[in-house]
C-alpha cells in the first residue's frame, strides 16, 4: 500500500470498514442506504419543494376560481334586479306606480309619504314610502299582493293592520330603489 500522510488511526478505521464491507449482506445494506440517501437528497427534496410550490399555486388558483364564480353569480343576480327596476325609476315614478296600485286594489288612501335614505347602491338610492290606507281586508290583501308581486322590484318591509268596525286600517312601509337627482 502506498504511504501517504494519513494518520494511523484513520488507516485503522478504513481497514475496519473494508473488513465489514467484505460481508455481502452488509455491502448490500450499505449500498442500498447510499442509494436511498442520494435519492432522497438528489430527487425527493428538490421535488418536494417544487410540489409545495405547486400546491400553494393550486390553492391560490382554486381560491381565485371560486371568487370568479361568486362574482359571476353576483353579476347575474344584479342583472336580474336591474331588470326589475325601471329605467325611469325616480321618486315621482314610484309615487305614481303606488297610487295606481292603490287605485286598482279598491282601498282608500289616507296618506302617502316618501323619504329618501342615505343608502346608495350604485347610481340608485333607497326610497321608503309610508302608505296609510283603509278598506276591506281583501282589498288590502290585493294591494299588498300587487306591490310585492308586481312587475317592478318593491318590497314591503313593515306592515301594520288595525281593525276598525267594518274596515281595516293599514300602514305599509315600502322600500324601492330610485334615481335621485342632486
Amino acid at each position: 500500500m502506498i504511504e501517504t500522510g494519513i494518520p494511523p488511526e484513520w488507516k485503522e478505521q478504513i481497514d475496519a470498514a473494508r473488513e465489514q464491507l467484505e460481508d455481502p449482506l452488509r455491502l448490500k445494506a450499505v449500498t442500498l442506504g447510499m442509494v436511498c440517501l442520494v435519492g432522497f437528497f438528489a430527487v425527493y427534496r428538490p421535488a418536494d419543494d417544487e410540489l409545495a410550490i405547486l400546491r400553494r399555486q393550486l390553492t391560490e388558483q382554486q381560491t381565485r376560481s371560486a371568487t370568479i364564480a361568486k362574482v359571476e353569480t353576483l353579476r347575474k343576480s344584479r342583472d336580474s334586479y336591474l331588470k326589475a327596476i325601471p329605467s325611469e325609476a325616480n321618486v315621482n315614478f314610484w309615487t305614481e306606480y303606488l297610487l295606481g296600485a292603490i287605485g286598482r286594489s279598491g282601498v282608500s288612501l289616507r296618506e302617502l309619504e316618501s323619504s329618501v335614505k342615505k343608502v346608495k347602491i350604485g347610481d340608485l338610492q333607497a326610497v321608503y314610502f309610508k302608505i296609510e290606507v283603509e278598506g276591506e281586508y281583501g282589498s288590502v290583501y290585493d294591494l299588498v299582493s300587487e306591490i310585492e308581486g308586481g312587475e317592478w322590484y318593491a318590497r314591503i318591509i313593515r306592515m301594520r293592520l288595525k281593525k276598525k268596525s267594518d274596515v281595516v286600517e293599514s300602514t305599509l312601509s315600502v322600500a324601492v330603489l330610485a334615481k335621485v337627482e342632486g
